[in-house]
């Protein structure tokens, strides 16, 4: 089963200035790239709108994913609006009764599990959540979530843009040791992983630009739109990769 995860699209309006970066053009290039891999599934993981909510963005992403008439989820980062994304794009089912969009999904023969973070935390709502799937574990878990749940070592977003209670999200998972726990996010636009005992937290670059992990400061490290690909089979085999895509003039 081939899975792409396409995060921090930042969408904004038609002619809207988005760091002189064409946003909707990066977008289209990778939901063109990623049908040339035959995905047979698409994630999207948060901060689909550049930086505030609007539903117009919000139809426009719609209508262009839909094209490719391939499977796929979605969920909010804290350029989001849960309530707004979900009612745009018919997701109103996976809220939680809080108004989260916590919730599974079955496929090939895999689980994967999706959070909530657009507020910047994980709510105990959704740890109580969590830590109910997780007791079914049979094999390893793949979790969806915006921001990572731990300290990636990119000095500029750990200090500012952290996922606030990285705490709630660790206390469930290192209960349960038995099977390793994959986690994909995106939010600090770097391509990282980190790992800490049974737990490996994936980032994944944003299709917008790529941060310097090394400044202390705000710092541009490239231009170049990024996704990720990965392959799971049913023998439990795992692998994944970031492809890159070439930006004329960069």
């Amino acid at each position: 089963m081939r899975i792409i995860q396409i995060t921090d699209i930042h969408i904004g309006e038609e002619g809207e200035v988005t760091r002189d970066v064409d946003v909707r053009g990066n977008f289209m290039d990778m939901l063109h790239l990623a049908g040339h891999l035959q995905p047979d599934y698409l994630v999207f993981s948060g901060d689909l709108c550049y930086s505030t909510a609007n539903a117009n963005n919000y139809r426009w992403i719609r209508e262009q994913i839909e094209r490719l008439t391939l499977p796929y989820d979605i969920i909010p980062g804290n350029h989001d609006e849960t309530a707004l994304m979900a009612q745009v794009f018919d997701r109103n089912h996976l809220l939680l009764p809080g108004g989260e969009m916590a919730f599974e999904r079955n496929m090939g023969g895999f689980r994967f599990l999706f959070l909530d973070t657009s507020t910047g935390v994980l709510s105990q709502a959704q740890a109580d959540w969590l830590a109910a799937r997780l007791q079914t574990i049979t094999r390893r878990q793949i979790i969806f979530m915006h921001h990572p749940p731990l300290k990636a070592g990119v000095p500029f977003m750990d200090s500012r843009y952290p996922l606030q209670n990285p705490e709630v999200f660790l206390h469930v998972a290192t209960a349960y040791t038995k099977h390793p726990i994959h986690v994909f996010c995106g939010h600090y636009h770097v391509e990282k992983t980190m790992h800490s005992g049974h737990l490996h937290v994936h980032i994944t670059p944003s299709t917008f630009f790529q941060i310097d992990g090394f400044r202390e400061d705000f710092g541009i490290d490239h231009y170049r739109p990024g996704m990720r690909v990965l392959d799971l089979s049913d023998d439990g085999g795992f692998m994944h990769a970031v492809k890159y895509l070439d930006v004329a003039g960069w």
